[in-house]
């Protein structure tokens, strides 16, 4: 009887398992005064928990109810998200938890090195230490891998997970899966056990703009040259 039990329990749980979704959502946003807010969103369908819970009961052969909290933090690595802000997050289907974290000057996380950035795999790389990006005189450069493990607990689990970057002008150069809103919005679909390369180079200005000035710069010059021309030539017929 008890195996008997023990089996329903499973069926049951695998069955809530193979209808539910899990979403993580991870947004970078910079702006062109050089600030950054990054923000990870993990959160869980209803039936999801519902499933994890009764796993975990049985298991532990208690009536227990694991928090949203113990069930996001189960799936976050050790110190990741050490020094992010953390916020409720809810809607009409998911439940959990929204990390954010804001930078007042991007150069303060860059460096003149090149730099491979593990996202959501080593356990000892914190996010807050990171110099996620590398400058080479005014040109970002981010070289990012984000890896979305494959637990067994979630082989049958559809994932929602995401990374978009926000951008104050179009990207110079991207290997994103989605490009929107003219080369400023970037988004990569990250699927369960996959690794992906996150590849991307922006400016704070357009290029435009440095034309812009240069053209200005030229015309000025030659305003100031015909205005010396014109005043040397009276000079001599007087």
């Amino acid at each position: 009887m008890k195996i008997l039990k023990s089996v329903i329990v499973f069926l049951s749980v695998f069955f809530l398992l193979c209808a539910c979704t899990i979403k993580s959502d991870n947004q970078m946003t910079i702006s062109e005064d050089g600030k950054m807010d990054y923000s990870v969103l993990i959160a869980f369908d209803n039936e999801l928990i519902k499933g994890l819970n009764m796993l975990e009961n049985q298991g532990n052969n208690t009536d227990s109810v694991l928090s949203v909290d113990d069930i996001v933090n189960k799936s976050i690595k050790d110190s990741y998200l050490e020094g992010f802000n953390e916020e409720k997050y809810t809607d009409d289907e998911f439940v959990g938890n929204k990390y954010t974290y804001k930078v007042d000057n991007i150069d303060s996380i860059s460096s003149d090195k090149k730099n491979v950035v593990y996202l959501n795999e080593k356990t000892d790389s914190n996010l807050t230490t990171q110099k996620l990006f590398k400058k080479r005189r005014d040109i970002y450069t981010a070289n990012f891998v984000y890896s979305l493990e494959n637990k067994n607990l979630y082989d049958n689990v559809d994932f929602k997970n995401t990374f978009v970057v926000s951008l104050p002008f179009k990207s110079l150069k991207n290997n994103a899966d989605e490009v929107k809103d003219n080369g400023k919005t970037l988004i990569w679909h990250i699927k369960n056990g996959e690794k992906k390369k996150i590849n991307f180079k922006f400016k704070l200005y357009e290029n435009k703009n440095a034309f812009i000035s240069i053209g200005s710069l030229v015309i000025d010059f030659l305003i100031i040259a015909i205005f010396i021309f014109v005043y040397t030539s009276r000079k001599r017929v007087l």
